[in-house]
C-alpha cells in the first residue's frame, strides 16, 4: 500500500480487463494474503467498485478468465490497453453503488 496525494493506493503489476463497452472497461487485479486472495474491480480511474475474496490465487485468475476477464501485458508499450490501465487501486474513495460482481447479478463467480 502506497500513499500518493493523500489517497491510499495499491499498486499493482497485473491486471485484467473485461470491455464492456465503447471506450468502458472493467478492471481487476489480484491481492495475495497469507489465508485468501482478493479480486479487487475497478473502473477506468482506478476507483473501487467491487471486491471478491477466493482461496488461493489459481481460483481466482480462472474465476477471472470463465467470467470474460482476460490478462493483459503491460510490458507491451504498443497495447492500447496498457496505456490506459489504471495501474493502481484508489482504496480511499471506493465507488458506492451496487457491487456488479459480488451480487452474483454479472457473472458465475462461485
Amino acid at each position: 500500500m502506497y500513499l500518493y496525494n493523500g489517497k491510499k493506493l495499491m499498486v499493482k503489476d497485473e491486471w485484467f480487463v473485461k470491455i464492456t463497452g465503447m471506450l468502458q472497461h472493467n478492471w481487476a487485479t489480484i491481492s495475495k494474503s497469507k489465508n485468501f486472495v482478493t479480486v479487487y474491480f475497478v473502473n477506468d480511474h482506478g476507483r473501487l467498485f467491487d471486491r471478491l475474496d477466493y482461496d488461493n490465487y489459481s481460483e481466482a485468475k480462472q474465476k477471472l478468465f470463465q467470467n470474460r476477464f482476460y490478462q493483459i501485458d503491460l510490458n507491451d508499450p504498443d497495447s492500447y490497453l496498457t496505456k490506459i490501465c489504471p495501474g493502481n487501486v484508489d482504496l480511499k474513495k471506493p465507488m458506492v453503488h451496487h457491487q456488479v460482481y459480488s451480487s452474483g447479478e454479472y457473472g458465475n463467480w462461485n
